[in-house]
């Protein structure tokens, strides 16, 4: 093999190489919980109750629901608004995601995935953990304004992430109130 050709071939490696570590990854929550001493069917029954309370119209969001399985998948909205008033209206809209709450015994999955911002004029598309924008979204808008644009959408579903989790958990880890009575 020629001088050039191993140049060339090592040339086009590094290039794969760096392409790979620049792949964005999708913005997503992943988390096993424990609880001890609760059955699947219970854990489930407490999940399905957290969802009829924690959104306004429980129906709308439910996309999937299957006690056998203990599954439950849901579609949400979080609203979305830029909190400068140059643009605002541009990128206003919903973040939808997908919850999925798997239940076994003793334990819960939340996974909240696929965090996706549509708006009218500007989306910002699939939300990923890239904290700054590798390149712009949209054409002839300044990558600065939209790097803001990016950071407030990447904070505003990592606080609804949050949210999420800590309600959940709150709901799921309901003490036995007939074992807490003393007589």
């Amino acid at each position: 093999m020629s001088m050039r050709k191993i140049v060339l071939f090592l040339t086009v490696a590094l290039c794969a190489f760096v392409a790979r570590a620049q792949e964005s990854v999708k913005l997503d929550l992943v988390e096993v919980v424990p609880v001890e001493g609760v059955s699947a069917d219970d854990l489930y029954d407490r999940a399905e109750m957290w969802v009829s309370q924690a959104f306004k119209n429980p129906d709308k969001v439910v996309k999937y629901k299957n006690k056998e399985s203990h599954q439950l998948i849901l579609n949400p909205e979080t609203p979305f608004r830029y909190s400068k008033l140059s643009g605002s209206e541009g990128v206003k809209g919903p973040i939808a995601y997908t919850i999925k709450i798997n239940t076994r015994e003793g334990r819960y999955r939340l996974e909240i995935t696929d965090c996706y911002h549509k708006a009218a004029i500007y989306g910002f598309g699939l939300l990923t953990t890239d904290s700054v924008l590798l390149e712009p979204k949209h054409k002839g808008i300044t990558l600065k304004w939209q790097q803001n644009v990016w950071t407030e959408l990447l904070a505003t579903m990592r606080k609804e992430m949050a949210i999420i989790s800590a309600s959940l958990k709150a709901a799921m880890v309901i003490p036995d109130s007939s074992q807490s009575e003393d007589w």
